[in-house]
């Protein structure tokens, strides 16, 4: 135990020793940065001949990254394709050199699609990057930073000093058990000892360490006694067994959006007290950041009587919508919109939503292949630019001046959504949105900039919040959705249960009733809802390949109206085309009529073959509706099957057991 603790000194002493080194080489380097910059008004710190940067933005991403640190050599030999740091007004920034012209430098991030308006001169440069610090910038944040080092070194002092006095201990307890030993030695070995109340030498056990030969620990009888009891008893909380009842209520699709936002604006009401907004606070406008807080949605323009939610897809949307207007009108000033332009601003939002989060580029040819959605985006805005100018037919001399504004809005708002989800850091955040406001509202000074900043970054948190309630909302503690792969990128969806049944009922008669009938019908709703959920989900995370696959019961085609109840749930063209209808060939036949009219509504279908399965010439005209035909190749009439389908249908087959991916009930 002993040698132990020495060991724990000398590691601790070491690690002390490391801190107090990169303390004192920090404390050198600011001391140094600072003589250069507040005394000798430089504008960056010379370390012979070498500087060093922390990334504000994306804007080289793929190569540097916000939060990256990069090492400038002074080097006046500039090549294309060199990444080289400048200075432009009172800022520094880092591009890649794409041509030289007379002395100066064209450059380009390699995040961006276009090159640098200005070209850079060369007594404007300061050098070229010749090495990056992945994530630099979260270390000295954290662990180089000098407060967390001067705690660490603290803690060390404090446990150092610990183990010192442990030591001691120690040391005095080793001769304290030698005496022990002599005189347990004194003793005959037969000698009975009466007990008493009093503790003595020998009601102590001693445990020696066999590899060492020394003794570790010293127990009494008690307390060993009382250790072991202590290791074997185990005590585990019994959950509480919960009966669930429930059932569905039906609900007029028009006033979904009423029913929920009316919900989340009673329960905030509840539970959040009144607060007197008239006063602002006169504190630095920079640390001005409003909490996230639902009653700072306007409710009743989610459910004004102008805009009715369909779906659950759609009222997503509709909330998306709501956010960007938002923030548009605080980048341009609401009050100051001019004629046409509320037209363009809405056209503009409303192709925004459908490329970021429906992947549709109005079936235009971008001529452009990448992943970056910026690029492909700005090229959108110009093109539709183009065609709204072309198209326009009015008085407004100015209509061209006001779409190519709002191009350059429409680019804000695309950068702060990515920066969004992209840039953790607020700071960092608050910067990038600063800086690409100030390229557009020039008018605007410092503080004005702030507090504009400010307004955008508090809109987006309250509409987080409103996000993760509409997504609360739609989570069930009684079902969970089972998704199975059935090849790359296409799921079969099943909806299961934590229901418990009594004992008394087979697992049979459990699933018959469970998966069938009126039951199994209002089930579907649930299973809809959930995987909504999961579109929505994927469409904010861009996630455009992923195809699901449900099962209606049989008895649902027979009711029209109901059916047409469920569809409508998903009646949206993106998750009508993430979102197919399997159905058995037999079932098909049986209900050509609705199936045909659901195809028509553009509802997809793909047709599934049991082994029982009939197949009849008059019949294969049906096969058409089907965007997918699934065979199985280990079923007996996998060859019959398969020649039943036509020749021009053939490219249609997946060769899989799908009915094995879904709680199929057999039996009588």
């Amino acid at each position: 135990m002993l040698k132990k603790n020495k060991f724990i000194e000398k590691i601790v002493h070491l690690l002390l020793n490391i801190f107090i080194g990169i303390l004192s080489i920090i404390l050198l380097i600011t001391i140094y940065s600072g003589i250069q910059i507040k005394l000798l008004k430089q504008d960056y710190a010379n370390f012979f001949g070498y500087t060093m940067f922390e990334v504000q933005t994306n804007s080289m991403a793929r190569t540097i990254y916000a939060g990256d640190w990069i090492i400038v050599k002074f080097d006046p030999d500039i090549k294309v394709n060199d990444i080289i740091t400048y200075k432009k007004d009172n800022d520094f920034i880092t591009h890649r050199v794409t041509e030289i012209k007379n002395q100066t430098y064209v450059t380009r991030g390699d995040a961006n699609n276009t090159k640098d308006p200005d070209t850079v001169d060369r007594s404007d440069v300061v050098g070229k990057v010749t090495k990056v610090l992945k994530g630099f910038g979260i270390f000295k944040k954290t662990i180089f930073n000098s407060g967390v080092l001067i705690i660490l070194i603290i803690a060390l002092f404090i446990i150092e000093s610990l183990v010192k006095d442990k030591n001691s201990e120690d040391g005095n307890l080793k001769v304290f058990i030698e005496k022990i030993k002599k005189l347990k030695k004194r003793k005959k070995t037969n000698v009975y000892l009466e007990k008493t109340d009093e503790p003595s030498v020998t009601d102590e056990i001693i445990i020696v360490d066999k590899e060492e030969s020394e003794i570790t620990e010293i127990k009494t009888e008690e307390e060993e006694e009382y250790e072991e009891f202590e290791d074997d008893d185990d005590y585990e909380e019994d959950e509480l067994e919960k009966t669930i009842h429930f059932r569905m209520i039906e609900v007029n699709p028009n006033e979904i959006d009423d029913t929920l936002l009316e919900i989340a604006k009673h329960e905030i009401e509840d539970e959040t007290p009144s607060k007197d907004i008239s006063e602002i606070s006169a504190d630095p406008i920079d640390e001005v950041i409003e909490e996230p807080d639902l009653t700072n949605i306007n409710f009743d323009n989610l459910t004004s009587s102008n805009r009715r939610n369909k779906n659950t897809v759609d009222a997503f949307v509709n909330i998306k919508l709501d956010e960007l207007d938002e923030i548009v009108n605080l980048i341009i000033d609401e009050e100051k919109l001019q004629v046409n332009e509320p037209t363009i601003k809405n056209n503009f939002l409303m192709n925004y939503v459908h490329a970021r989060y429906y992947n549709y580029f109005g079936g235009k040819d971008l001529n452009y292949k990448g992943r970056n959605f910026l690029p492909k985006f700005n090229r959108l805005m110009k093109a539709l630019g183009e065609d709204y100018v072309k198209d326009y037919d009015g008085s407004d001399n100015k209509y061209e001046e006001k779409v190519e504004k709002f191009i350059k809005i429409m680019e804000l708002v695309a950068k702060f959504e990515q920066a969004k989800d992209s840039i953790k850091e607020i700071k960092i955040k608050r910067e990038f949105i600063k800086s690409e406001l100030a390229k557009f509202q020039t008018e605007l000074d410092n503080s004005g900039l702030l507090l504009l900043t400010n307004e955008i970054i508090n809109v987006q948190k309250r509409y987080d919040e409103i996000y993760k309630y509409f997504f609360k909302k739609l989570e069930s503690n009684m079902f969970y959705l089972e998704i199975e792969r059935i090849r790359r990128n296409l799921y079969a969806v099943e909806l299961n249960h934590n229901v418990n049944f009594s004992k008394i009922y087979s697992d049979y008669i459990i699933e018959k009733t469970y998966e069938e009938g009126i039951i199994a019908e209002d089930k579907l709703m649930v299973k809809i809802t959930l995987l909504l959920k999961v579109i929505i989900e994927d469409m904010l995370e861009r996630s455009f390949t992923n195809k699901y696959f449900i099962m209606f019961p049989e008895t649902l085609y027979s009711k029209e109206k109901k059916i047409m109840r469920v569809v409508n749930m998903f009646e949206d063209e993106y998750a009508k085309s993430h979102i197919t209808i399997l159905i058995d060939f037999d079932t098909l036949t049986s209900n050509k009529r609705i199936v045909s009219k659901l195809r028509r509504m553009g509802f997809r279908f793909a047709i599934g073959f049991n082994e029982n399965v009939k197949l009849y010439a008059k019949d294969k005209n049906s096969l058409s509706v089907g965007n997918h035909l699934f065979v199985n190749t280990k079923a007996e009439n996998y060859k019959e099957v398969e020649n039943y389908i036509p020749k021009d249908l053939k490219e249609l087959i997946i060769y899989n057991d799908v009915y094995d991916k879904f709680n199929i009930v057999e039996g009588d």
